[in-house]
């Protein structure tokens, strides 16, 4: 499925940036064909990391980059649907949180010790990932409106005060589930997230399986694995 949508997405793209050529439109050409290349990002980080994602994980980023430039700025859903905006930063709150949460995860888990306090400090790190994220974001499109004229802000600081109440509505929501799902090994999405990608990347899993990770709820959760 994720090759078959990545495929469709990417022609569209295609034939937006070939309509952009063909009508002069320089801004969507560029929009186009820099959405295009951003496709293929989940496979060139697996490439430079050597971290395999999981089908999901990519049908996610590639309907991500399609909701934001295709729908968004080439078809101006951004203007025609109050919410998009809001709806998309929330998405990357939720999803930016879950990477954070499978970095300090992993880490900490190869530690000899987990308790309670470890479950909240993941969590909260996972929310601060999604606002990092989410700050860095709105200084990008400051410099893009103030350097080559866009109006990626809106002109506006009530545009960017709620994409960050947004990312962080978000990644608040991300981080409550993974607190829940360290803390009682919760069998949901986010354990099936978080069991594709840890199956994929045996050395990730490896580590946390040998490791002195004695929770009960970390029990639990490797006994479902194996």
């Amino acid at each position: 499925m994720e090759l078959t949508v990545g495929t469709i997405v990417r022609l569209l793209f295609l034939v937006s940036a070939v309509y952009s050529i063909i009508t002069k439109n320089t801004l969507y050409f560029l929009i186009a064909s820099a959405s295009f290349l951003l496709t293929y990002m989940p496979e060139l980080f697996s490439q430079i990391t050597h971290i395999s994602l999981p089908s999901s994980f990519k049908l996610i980023v590639v309907l991500f980059i399609f909701a934001a430039n295709y729908l968004g700025e080439l078809h101006s859903y951004y203007n025609k649907i109050w919410w998009w905006d809001i709806f998309l930063h929330t998405s990357s709150g939720i999803f930016t949180a879950f990477a954070g949460f499978l970095i300090v995860y992993i880490k900490e888990n190869e530690q000899p010790q987990s308790s309670g306090l470890n479950f909240l400090l993941i969590a909260l790190f996972a929310l601060s990932f999604a606002v990092l994220s989410g700050t860095l974001w709105e200084i990008y499109e400051f410099l893009m409106d103030k350097l080559f004229g866009l109006n990626m802000q809106r002109g506006s600081l009530t545009d960017t005060m709620t994409d960050l109440i947004a990312d962080t509505s978000g990644g608040l929501l991300t981080s409550v589930n993974s607190y829940v799902y360290m803390k009682y090994c919760t069998k949901d999405l986010f354990k099936k997230m978080t069991d594709d990608f840890l199956k994929l990347n045996r050395n990730f899993y490896d580590k946390l399986t040998n490791s002195n990770y004695k929770s009960e709820a970390g029990s639990k959760y490797y006994q479902t694995l194996n």
